[in-house]
């Protein structure tokens, strides 16, 4: 009887610690190009210097449409050392959404775009 109490117990302290475990791991793994900006402006938001500087540069470029300059600049970001583990999760999840549109625009024939993600795949 007391053992089955301990196991009802034990079973119930791990139900509720998954339950919260995956309640705080709430952001969605993948976000799509629109969403960088916002994204990147909130994961930037307590930054400083040139991190904070090329961040939002990040998020004009793409709001002025320019994919690709908006891409230089989110690897310059990335490959700061000053990132934060927040900010450098903002910043690999703005790149996967990046990379997606890129394509997109190279398979509309923007020789800009493919350009950009044929250097990104020599480097994978």
């Amino acid at each position: 009887m007391v053992f089955m109490r301990a196991v009802r117990l034990l079973s119930a302290v791990i139900l509720v610690s998954s339950a919260l475990a995956c309640r705080r791991d709430a952001t969605p793994a993948v976000i799509s190009a629109e969403q960088v900006p916002n994204a990147l402006q909130q994961g930037f938001a307590t930054a400083t210097g040139e991190s904070k500087t090329l961040a939002d540069a990040v998020g004009t470029a793409l709001k002025e449409d320019n994919t690709v300059g908006a891409w230089t600049m989110l690897n310059q970001v990335k490959q700061r050392s000053d990132l934060t583990e927040q900010q450098h999760e903002v910043a690999a999840k703005a790149q996967r959404a990046l990379i997606i549109k890129l394509q997109e625009a190279a398979d509309r024939g923007d020789a800009q775009a493919r350009q950009a993600v044929e250097a990104y795949r020599a480097t994978k």
